[in-house]
């Protein structure tokens, strides 16, 4: 039996925000669609900047196998 691949958590970067927020909204995109009838991006851009930006607030990709 193999073992789990280890899953290490990675700062998210300003510079990789635009990139990251993108991918937030495609890892909702097929529930959004298919709960809501939408294909407006949820969350928005807005809402993550401002999670993101928040005091003591820390972002993280989740990161498999590296």
């Amino acid at each position: 039996m193999q073992s789990p691949s280890p899953i290490t958590f990675e700062p998210v970067l300003a510079e990789e925000l635009p990139d990251f927020i993108l991918r937030v909204q495609e890892s909702f995109s097929v529930a959004v669609r298919e709960k809501i009838g939408t294909d407006s991006p949820i969350p928005s851009a807005a809402t993550i900047r401002r999670s993101y930006s928040a005091p003591a607030a820390e972002t993280y990709h989740l990161v498999r196998e590296g």
